[in-house]
């Protein structure tokens, strides 16, 4: 019987093992990720047959995170189909990668539209672009840097003498940008009290940049798969000069397991600034993902 709960730290136990079995370099495959941004879609928890499962409900759908671990994967799709349906809503699955989107389209054949989210594509960077910042589509990036080298400045790893400090910056850039108004900003702050507030039992990690004693900059992520490192936060203080190319590029130097290859900095939420800037950094690659609806299920309970 499928039963769901909101997610709680000590879920990490349970959960970390599934999403390591999925071995998934999407950022929503991060028990911290799903911790911290929790509030965002009021998000609960489960497990079923070796899979993890986060639900998210509204009044027309319920939508699954695709799950991650090892089992009867097919088994499970039924599953959550006959949930859904018997409390009058459609499937949804979101995050699904294109080899999950074939999986069900195979397996399902005209039971699921699919469409490509292109505003939730993941950033994915090969890290050692970002640590030399070689060749001449990153001469931009470098003169950028080179400006924040100016500065008396000092990186240094994320401890927690850093917290207080993160969160005000990280409460400024808000207020400058946002007011007090958005909600996904509101909830990004949350996100960010989360974060500093189980940092070490979240197994993150991070780095600051502070000129003059003042903090300009600090980034924090963690290793979510094999071999890839998630940023999952990055602020700066924009009266220095070429501050986030100058964390971006610090961070990057400093991450010292072997392991790690790729470097994912997360979706650009359609925001046309943001999209061109994490083109700007040339990724290696786009992480695709698909939103997967069941569709007709009224008509099969006709």
């Amino acid at each position: 019987m499928l039963q769901f709960h909101p997610i709680q730290l000590e879920d990490k136990e349970w959960i970390d093992p599934l999403l390591a079995a999925s071995d998934n370099m999407g950022c929503e495959y991060s028990f911290a990720n799903n911790l911290a941004w929790r509030r965002l879609a009021d998000s609960q928890v489960g497990s079923w047959g070796g899979f993890y499962l986060n639900k998210h409900e509204t009044a027309d759908r319920i939508s699954f995170l695709f799950p991650a671990g090892n089992g009867d994967l097919a088994a499970l799709l039924s599953e959550l189909m006959d949930y859904a349906n018997l409390r009058g809503r459609a499937l949804t699955f979101f995050g699904a990668s294109a080899q999950a989107a074939a999986y069900v389209q195979q397996q399902f054949p005209g039971r699921f539209t699919v469409t490509a989210e292109r505003d939730d594509f993941d950033y994915i960077y090969r890290l050692e672009d970002l640590r030399t910042l070689a060749g001449k589509k990153y001469h931009q990036k470098r003169n950028h840097l080179k400006k924040f080298q100016e500065y008396p400045f000092v990186y240094a790893p994320l401890t927690e003498a850093d917290y207080d400090d993160c969160i005000r910056l990280s409460a400024e850039c808000y207020l400058q940008k946002n007011g007090v108004s958005d909600y996904s900003g509101q909830v990004e702050q949350l996100a960010i009290h989360t974060f500093f507030m189980h940092f070490t039992q979240l197994g993150l990690c991070g780095g600051t940049l502070r000129v003059d004693g003042k903090l300009a900059a600090f980034t924090l992520g963690e290793r979510i798969n094999s071999n890839t490192l998630c940023v999952h936060i990055e602020k700066g203080d924009l009266s220095f000069n070429g501050v986030y190319p100058a964390i971006n590029y610090y961070f990057a130097n400093h991450v010292d397991d072997p392991a790690i290859q790729y470097v994912n900095r997360e979706d650009d939420l359609g925001l046309p600034g943001l999209r061109k800037s994490k083109l700007s950094y040339h990724p290696a690659f786009l992480l695709e993902k698909y939103r997967l609806v069941q569709t007709g299920f009224h008509e099969e309970g006709e």
